[in-house]
């Protein structure tokens, strides 16, 4: 390409783009979104990889085993750094200054700006293969739905895999050519608008792929014997997947800002690569919800128990009735309504004894309900229930969502249900 300029052409001079009417092309100090890609791509990664340690803390700490989900998570998260680490490693060289502010010599000798740029189209392929079938595999894993609920899951991954696979493969036989190094046929204008059209593709795809996988779960979540109330909160933590939609909606009208004569595309790719990076990484959290959904819900468990234990012996010592009463009787509290005094009954299987053992069961009781108690008797869907799922998976799910694992109660009857009975959400 260089050898195409007329000779006596100082190419550290002449900007890589034209500058609008009134700009001055700036090659010492230009503006750059560097410092802002930085920023937001270290942001978004630190969520992510909290949320995936969590999950596989919460795997190996209940079941001592991961699945095929899980390392596909692992693998996708994997891909997901190596292809931020690439993009962060030429972003301000040059990659996120506006064209007019490249001299053309950056372009026409830095090569690993343009094979480090290829490397990482290559591995967002990968990368996004990885992170899809890291759901889908997990809907497998969890429902093992009926013929007409599992074709449509593998039909899905066949589509994705073969889809992604191609692209690399295009990527690949467009830009790379044996023989040749990879920044010489980089810079050949057949590559650069050959790939444009593979990344619009790719934006396209990402986006239906993004909505079949959101839609997917709801009708088997549906499917399942829970009131309407629990679907209704199960499906919301599949539908956090709505915004993977939203962030590939708006990456693809980015991709399409590319391809318009004379974009400033060193400027609008930084863009594009943080919305890349923002797609794949909450990806990775939707894969991750189910499991994290029962780590907040244990924690709000534990905090509502702890609240009431606290209100109720500061009741106690309030009304000075300090001491336990004898098993078999009634504990009264006096309180004022108006001028006449009622008396409030409290069970004594809820009142705790004098030492620190009856002040953990006292804890342990207060977060159960009269609802909790007889679940065993009412038709509460469990995983379970659901005919041909992921036994060892839902082994996983009921000790999970099994909070309070107390000790039967007075009556005999555990508090929560146990093997068909057991709860999960």
């Amino acid at each position: 390409m260089a050898s195409d300029l007329p000779p006596g052409i100082d190419i550290w001079k002449i900007p890589l783009l034209p500058p609008p009417p009134g700009v001055i092309p700036n090659f010492v100090d230009p503006p750059s979104q560097a410092h802002m890609l930085r920023s937001g791509m270290g942001s978004i990664l630190g969520i992510m990889l909290v949320f995936v340690v969590l999950r596989l803390w919460t795997r190996i700490r209940l079941t001592r085993s991961l699945g095929s989900d899980d390392y596909l998570c692992i693998l996708a998260t994997a891909c997901v750094f190596a292809y931020s680490g690439l993009v962060l490693s030429f972003i301000g060289n040059p990659e996120g200054k506006h064209g007019w502010d490249i001299p053309l010599g950056e372009v026409l000798t830095n090569h690993y700006w343009l094979e480090a740029t290829m490397a990482s189209v290559w591995v967002y392929c990968w990368a996004t293969l990885f992170v899809k079938l890291t759901l889908l595999v997990l809907y497998l894993r969890i429902f093992r739905p009926s013929a007409w609920g599992r074709w449509p899951i593998l039909i899905t991954i066949a589509l994705i895999s073969g889809f992604y696979v191609a692209t690399f493969a295009g990527y690949v036989g467009i830009c790379a050519k044996a023989g040749s190094p990879l920044w010489e046929t980089i810079q050949d204008l057949n590559c650069a608008n050959n790939s444009l059209k593979i990344s619009k593709a790719q934006g396209w795809f990402g986006l239906f792929s993004d909505l079949a996988i959101l839609i997917i779960p709801l009708p088997l979540v549906w499917q399942l014997s829970l009131t309407s109330k629990r679907k209704v909160g199960v499906m919301a933590v599949f539908l956090t997947g709505l915004a993977a939609c939203i962030v590939s909606a708006v990456a693809l009208a980015k991709r399409y800002s590319l391809v318009e004569q004379g974009a400033d595309r060193t400027w609008e790719n930084s863009v594009l690569f943080l919305y890349c990076t923002l797609e794949l990484s909450i990806g990775i959290i939707c894969s991750c919800m189910p499991v994290m959904a029962v780590v907040l819900k244990g924690f709000m468990t534990g905090l509502n128990q702890t609240w009431n234990s606290v209100r109720n012996l500061g009741t106690r010592l309030l009304t000075g009735n300090r001491s336990p009463p004898v098993s078999g009787q009634v504990s009264k509290i006096p309180s004022q309504t108006g001028s006449h005094e009622q008396e409030q009954e409290l069970p004594d299987d809820i009142i705790p004894s004098g030492n620190v053992t009856g002040l953990r069961s006292f804890i342990r009781r207060l977060g159960r309900t009269n609802n909790d108690k007889t679940v065993a008797s009412d038709h509460i869907a469990t995983v379970d229930t659901v005919n041909g799922t992921d036994e060892t998976y839902h082994v996983q799910l009921k000790k999970m969502y099994d909070v309070d694992s107390t000790p039967p109660s007075r009556g005999g009857q555990s508090s929560r249900g146990t093997g068909k009975n057991a709860s999960v959400a």
